[in-house]
């Protein structure tokens, strides 16, 4: 991966890179420690991952809704969405928060 800013009109520029004999491809995203980074460094990628997995268990919980008390769907909620939302939450964070 290049990392390029996201406000650069400069072309991408080619880069040819081995380790041995075999090539490394270049890639505009890649997941690291769970977290999916791109080229620009934005979260976008990582948030709609986020929302993709969140929105699949939100629908599963509203769906046996009827039939679970709420102490379950709690646990369920606690379980299936609250690590993604949690996890890393610090590098979310609004940098002029710090």
């Amino acid at each position: 991966m290049v990392f390029k800013n996201k406000h650069s009109n400069k072309p991408d520029l080619t880069y040819e890179v081995k380790i041995g004999n075999k090539d490394i491809h270049k890639v505009d995203t890649t997941k690291f420690l769970g977290i999916l980074i791109d080229s620009n460094l934005s979260w976008k990628s990582h948030t709609s991952h986020i929302i993709k997995i969140v929105s699949k268990y939100n629908g599963i919980i509203r769906k046996v809704r009827p039939y679970l008390p709420s102490d379950s769907l709690k646990t369920l909620y606690n379980t299936f969405i609250l690590p993604y939302l949690s996890y890393c939450a610090l590098i979310w964070a609004d940098k002029k928060s710090y």
